[in-house]
């Protein structure tokens, strides 16, 4: 915008002290049930319904979407979840309104039925989502870092 003469440059350099990158809400699904709790408090309370957790299924529910309006979209859609709910929980079914299209999943292929074609590429898939890190790519997918790393080196990845 200084470059078009849109915004002033003396005030860039007044406000521009200290630059933050904060990466989506999509690239740090560790957050998700975090920033879910904390709002299922507020919320509980502001609309006084007797709503205490969200439900683990739930969270997974959370994590696999994939949250164009970042923690502004999460807040609404735990407030909406509170304010339609009619239990102590929250549920993956109280957020229908999720739309599936920007869900984070990939189909694997209805054409790929090799065992370990497929094992590859969900191996590959949580590698790539996890940046390469080998400890949560395991826990994502259920096993130990020394039996990933077996998997990775029988399908030489």
């Amino acid at each position: 915008m200084v470059k078009e003469n849109t915004f002033r440059q003396d005030l860039l350099y007044r406000i521009n002290t200290v630059e933050l990158h904060l990466p989506p809400l999509r690239d740090r699904l560790e957050d998700i049930a975090v920033l879910a709790e904390h709002f299922v408090n507020i919320y509980s309370s502001k609309y006084r319904k007797q709503v205490k957790k969200i439900s683990p299924t739930a969270i997974k529910k959370l994590e696999k979407y994939h949250w164009p309006g970042n923690i502004r979209e999460l807040q609404h859609a735990i407030e909406r979840a509170i304010i339609m709910g009619e239990e102590n929980a929250l549920n993956p079914d109280d957020f229908f309104f999720l739309s599936h299209h920007h869900e984070n999943t990939e189909d694997i292929g209805a054409d790929l039925y090799n065992l370990d074609e497929v094992e590859k590429t969900v191996i590959n898939k949580a590698i790539n989502k996890h940046g390469g890190n080998i400890s949560k790519a395991a826990k994502e997918l259920g096993l130990t870092r020394a039996s990933l790393y077996r998997r990775l080196e029988k399908h030489g990845l």
